[in-house]
């Protein structure tokens, strides 16, 4: 838990989740975007007929590209699991008609690298020059917290279930944007850390159920995290299942 009671952290109005947030209509049924069936569909469904392989102008083959750097938030799925709101979370979805159609063997996989990214492809190819003046501004920041909210849907990769990272806010400015000026990458205000992947698309009645638990789930707090350090982590996936962390970048 955060050291400080009184601690002020990004709200909806400063963020932008609700903006970017997948918007169903009714009678609607989720149905994959290109972009999931080219960069997600692929690695937890591989022989799924909408798989798109390879697009032009695109560096995806069968869901892997170029090894990309990026700097992440980590999220430990042990803490996840002493939350008794995720636990409740998992247990909804697990009951839901829709459970079926999500990968759980994915979320398996890649519990141990759960993350908010914060600086996407600071670097590609090869491992990017942190300097020791960089790391020395990310001590001067020191530890951050973070809230863990709700759940969420996406208007870009459709087919992917998140949580919302909600920053602390300190002397009026989003903290997140501290780091992502030490990295030279642009200011974001969407940080989201994927948990789960739909393997099929849904029905009409099993998406209605998916509105009526992200509505529900939307403004729940999971938990609250003091990060101590930051990950630089390198992969060829968007699921980061073939790579890793690649440095450990100390906030203390």
């Amino acid at each position: 838990m955060p050291k400080h009671s009184n601690m002020l952290f990004c709200d909806d109005s400063q963020l932008d989740y609700n903006k970017f947030e997948t918007k169903f209509t009714e009678g609607q049924r989720l149905v994959f975007d290109d972009a999931y069936r080219l960069a997600h569909l692929p690695l937890v469904a591989p022989d799924h007929p909408r798989v798109i392989a390879t697009k032009s102008g695109s560096h995806y083959t069968k869901g892997i590209h170029d090894l990309v750097f990026s700097i992440a938030i980590p999220v430990a799925a042990d803490k996840l699991f002493m939350s008794e709101a995720f636990v409740r979370l998992c247990n909804e979805l697990e009951n839901s008609k829709f459970a079926r159609k999500l990968s759980w063997d994915t979320f398996t996989k890649r519990k141990n690298k759960l993350h908010a990214t914060i600086c996407g492809a600071i670097s590609t190819t090869i491992s990017p020059e942190i300097s020791q003046r960089m790391y020395q501004q990310l001590v001067d920041i020191g530890p951050i917290s973070v809230r863990v909210r709700g759940l969420f849907s996406g208007n870009i990769n459709v087919g992917r279930l998140y949580s919302k990272v909600y920053p602390e806010l300190r002397q009026g400015k989003n903290v997140c944007h501290s780091i992502q000026s030490i990295f030279s990458s642009p200011l974001t205000n969407l940080y989201v850390v994927g948990l789960f992947n739909f393997v099929e698309e849904l029905s009409p009645s099993e998406t209605q159920e998916l509105v009526e638990l992200l509505d529900v789930w939307r403004n729940i707090d999971i938990i609250r995290l003091e990060i101590e350090n930051l990950w630089l982590l390198k992969s060829r996936d968007d699921l980061v299942l073939d790579g890793g962390i690649d440095k450990v970048l100390p906030l203390v």
